[in-house]
């Protein structure tokens, strides 16, 4: 769905403030649910969405559709080997983003 979801936004001319935009609308999100239950984010939380927002804006000016799409592919295939293998033997998935590879 997140492929489907990327190729329609990809077909606007704005497609690079779309993905910030999703990227802040899940800022947002998580900060409510924090809030919701009683974990309030503390300004460094905020400052640290922002630069990730920031550094997400700039790496975009870079990055091409094919590259993220790539991306997205290798972590997500990624995810679903670590999950089919035995429970003792899982890694713990990153907590970050990997770097955005070139696609060919």
């Amino acid at each position: 769905m997140t492929q489907q979801a990327l190729m329609k936004l990809f077909r606007r001319a704005d497609w690079r403030e779309g993905l910030v935009n999703n990227y802040r609308s899940g800022l947002n999100m998580a900060r409510l649910i924090s809030t919701l239950f009683g974990t309030p984010p503390s300004t460094l939380d905020v400052w640290r969405g922002k630069a990730g927002e920031w550094r997400l804006q700039a790496r975009l000016r870079f990055t091409s559709k094919r590259q993220i799409m790539h991306g997205y592919t290798q972590s997500m295939d990624a995810a679903i080997a670590n999950c089919r293998l035995p429970h003792p033997m899982r890694r713990p998935l990153a907590a970050s983003s990997p770097p955005i590879s070139s696609g060919t």
